[in-house]
């Protein structure tokens, strides 16, 4: 990943790095992260690149560039080798060229102690060097070939979609080469670990859950009746949800309660096709620094997701400001929110559109739903929990007690 410049570029993939790291720092006196960045990738200040980034992740870091190889990557390569080898496939090509997996060699020859792993790409360069590696913990984030599969759930059967699905064993491969060659593979839930457990993944699949600190306490349930959309928007199925919420869901809202508001927040919400359509009650917010203040004037939390990965941090992180929320199965997949109990699930525009008039004319279901959320969020979710697990599987991996 690009290493992050400021607040904005937290985004949900930023923080689930942050409780890994937080973990390593507790076992490491020294943490050396690489990145492997676009070729035009530019930084003001490459000196001061490593304190810039010790202070964004709260970790001491030293920070390393890596120029990845980005060249087009030729049809009968793509669609041909490719069929075999992730790493021969377009975008992956650009993470296994001699350039990037040189100058991963090179790190390694400086014989760290431990290893993580941020997602597949990240672990390409090393399956291409075939050599002992020491304690690996690999974090899938998002299993991408479920991921995949999923976006392709309901959508006509096309000539490019065949030609994605053949390229679907390779993918499956490389991961499960990454899961072998890890002492450790982390998923977002239990329910990606056990879809990998299925198909035959090996014994080495861990839950780590997503997580945020818990709030001293929840802020009242607002009096103005407010939905909110929270999410990196350059994220492709939160775009898709935040344009399903604007153009389908919410002028059913509004036909029941036209003094409704609709808040879209979140890095690029600004610049969605959707924020030039004029739909009367709609803000967008683009990044907003105060998560706080915005979960304050925010009466109910709406997650529409037609597809995605991993586990929600939106709705971990509603809970914990003890919001309640409506949500599709997608949206909630592989979180313990029980549909009636801490989250309302809906699937169609007029069941969303429906749950949210009910929680918008109902404070006391506001009230109900929002404390269940953040009682289980605490339980389940909070961040220091989380990190105290890793660390504790780091330190297993070692052979450390």
């Amino acid at each position: 990943m690009v290493p992050p410049r400021d607040e904005s570029d937290r985004n949900g993939i930023q923080r689930r790095v942050g409780i890994f790291l937080e973990a390593l720092s507790r076992r490491f006196s020294q943490i050396e992260m690489l990145h492997i960045v676009p070729p035009d990738e530019r930084f003001d200040d490459p000196a001061g690149l490593s304190a810039a980034q010790s202070e964004f992740w709260g970790v001491q870091v030293r920070t390393f560039l890596i120029e990845r190889d980005d060249w087009r990557v030729a049809r009968w390569e793509d669609h041909g080798l490719g069929l075999f080898d992730l790493g021969r496939q377009h975008p992956y090509r650009r993470f296994t060229g001699k350039a990037v997996v040189g100058s991963v060699a090179r790190h390694l020859d400086r014989q760290p102690d431990f290893i993580f792993v941020d997602r597949i790409e990240g672990m390409l360069p090393l399956l291409q060097l075939r050599r002992t590696l020491p304690p690996v913990l690999f974090d899938f984030n998002d299993v991408e070939h479920k991921m995949w599969a999923q976006s392709w759930r309901g959508t006509p059967v096309t000539l490019n979609r065949l030609v994605r699905m053949s390229k679907l064993p390779a993918l499956m491969r490389a991961e499960r080469q990454a899961v072998l060659a890890s002492g450790a593979a982390a998923v977002c839930s239990d329910l990606d670990r056990e879809h990998l457990l299925g198909r035959g993944f090996g014994g080495g699949v861990v839950t780590v859950p997503n997580a945020v600190a818990l709030p001293s306490s929840a802020p009242v349930i607002a009096p103005e009746q407010t939905v909110l959309f929270l999410g990196s928007c350059s994220y492709g199925p939160n775009a898709e949800a935040a344009a399903r919420l604007v153009k389908r869901i919410w002028p059913l809202v509004l036909e029941a309660l036209p003094a409704a508001r609709l808040i879209i927040a979140g890095a690029h919400s600004t610049t969605l096709d959707c924020a030039q359509a004029g739909v009367s009650g709609v803000e967008f917010r683009g990044f907003v620094p105060s998560l706080a203040s915005l979960y304050a004037e925010s009466r109910v939390i709406c997650c529409p997701l037609l597809t995605g990965g991993g586990t929600r941090l939106k709705l971990v992180e509603a809970a914990a400001f003890g919001r309640p929320m409506v949500s599709t199965a997608v949206g909630a997949e592989g979180l313990a929110f029980e549909d009636g109990h801490d989250i309302l699930i809906r699937e169609t525009d007029s069941e969303i559109a429906s749950a949210c008039v009910s929680l918008l004319r109902d404070e006391m279901s506001c009230l109900r739903l929002g404390s269940a959320a953040r009682s289980k969020m605490a339980r389940l979710y909070d961040v220091q929990a989380v990190v105290d697990r890793v660390e504790a599987l780091i330190g297993k991996l070692c052979g450390v007690l």
